[in-house]
């Protein structure tokens, strides 16, 4: 689609990990191998939102301790979202994974 191919496009263009993320959520529902490929290699390159999204699809898949590690990074990248990281943490510990997985999926 297009909105692909822009977001592909300004990612080329800026090399920012917070394009990077957009340019995974361009894809969550079109090509969801290659968006958690891009979703991990953006949490890697430090984007807050990469972080908890791939923090909260690790626990979704049943890989509890790299949501952790994940979530834990980007509670640490934005100590203002800390209550809400802590919060989905609280769900995994209690529920096993966070109350926005379906089937696998981070919603």
């Amino acid at each position: 689609p297009q909105s692909v191919a822009l977001r592909e496009y300004v990612y080329q263009q800026t090399n920012t990990a917070g394009d990077l993320y957009e340019l995974a959520d361009s894809l969550r529902f079109i090509d969801r191998e290659r968006a958690v490929t891009l979703f991990g290699e953006a949490a890697q390159q430090g984007s807050f939102v990469a972080q908890r999204w791939y923090g909260n699809y690790q626990a979704c898949v049943g890989n509890t301790e790299q949501a952790l590690l994940w979530l834990n990074k980007a509670r640490q990248n934005e100590p203002d979202e800390a209550s809400f990281i802590d919060d989905i943490i609280s769900e995994i510990q209690e529920l096993g994974e966070p109350t926005n997985c379906l089937d696998g999926w981070v919603y």
